[in-house]
């Protein structure tokens, strides 16, 4: 037998693990979404630099094409240095989207991280609820045995198989 009081103890033990899941789950969603967001401003990042290589690169171009109209210097002349600032430029472009996917893909294992983390915080606040709750019965039904029959279950099953 157990008390209406222990029972109502038990639900609440029960839904304290239910409140205490929702919320493991929901930091964890926060956390994941917080990654996601760190992703796209890194990307945003790396298409601002991106876009500041290529504006350096045209200026450079432009002031050796004004160097070449001022000085009278054939037009090619400046052809091999625009080709390595081109490469240049397109190695360093390479790297910044190089970093880019490599902190992005960081960012994913964080997140899936965060979510597994969640998951094993919820269930084990599941867990800790239902245990509590059995543990609150449990002790319901021992003081109920103690004060019906002047002994617990346990000295019972004890003294019936002749261990007491």
């Amino acid at each position: 037998m157990c008390d209406a009081l222990s029972l109502a103890s038990a639900g609440g033990d029960v839904l304290a693990g239910y409140a205490g899941a929702i919320d493991a789950k929901s930091v964890a969603s926060f956390e994941s979404g917080m990654m996601d967001v760190m992703k796209v401003l890194g990307s945003a990042r790396t298409s601002s630099e991106i876009a500041g290589l290529t504006k350096s690169y045209t200026e450079q171009m432009e002031m050796n094409f004004a160097a070449m109209a001022m000085s009278g210097v054939a037009f090619g002349s400046f052809d091999s240095v625009n080709e390595g600032n081109l490469a240049d430029m397109q190695d360093n472009i390479k790297i910044l989207l190089r970093n880019n996917g490599m902190e992005a893909s960081s960012l994913d294992t964080q997140a899936a991280m965060a979510r597994l983390d969640g998951k094993m915080k919820a269930a084990a606040s599941m867990f800790s609820g239902f245990a509590s709750a059995a543990d609150t019965i449990y002790a319901a039904e021992e003081s109920y045995q103690k004060s019906h029959t002047g002994q617990t279950r346990l000295e019972s099953i004890k003294q019936s198989l002749g261990w007491a």
